[in-house]
């Protein structure tokens, strides 16, 4: 009698006991589920941010683009060169570049 009930304690402890690893078992796998959508939402942000920052970085080499010409165009000296006939002829650094012709005519 007295090994019976010693048996049904150690039946009621060890039930308990899986009671105990059940519920941390479901707690664990709550917090692994909240932990990847989590991770998702990361890596939605992290994508976002890439792309952004590719935007940018574009934006950037674009005015980096835009400066550099803008410094070669302060260098470079226009020479007005020769006006005859009302056709001035434009060189830029000893190349010839633009043939403009004005009109002599006044707008009616």
């Amino acid at each position: 009698m007295i090994a019976n009930a010693q048996l049904d304690n150690e039946k009621s402890s060890y039930a308990y006991q899986v009671d105990l690893l059940k519920d941390k078992l479901e707690e664990l796998e709550e917090t692994t589920s909240q932990l990847r959508r989590e991770l998702r939402e990361k890596n939605r942000d992290v994508e976002q941010l890439k792309r952004v920052s590719q935007r940018l970085k574009e934006d950037l080499d674009i005015c980096r683009a835009q400066l550099l010409e803008r410094d070669t165009l302060i260098q470079v000296r226009i020479l007005l060169s020769i006006v005859q006939n009302n056709t001035i002829i434009l060189f830029i650094k000893e190349y010839l570049v633009i043939y403009c012709t004005k009109s002599t005519e006044s707008p009616k």
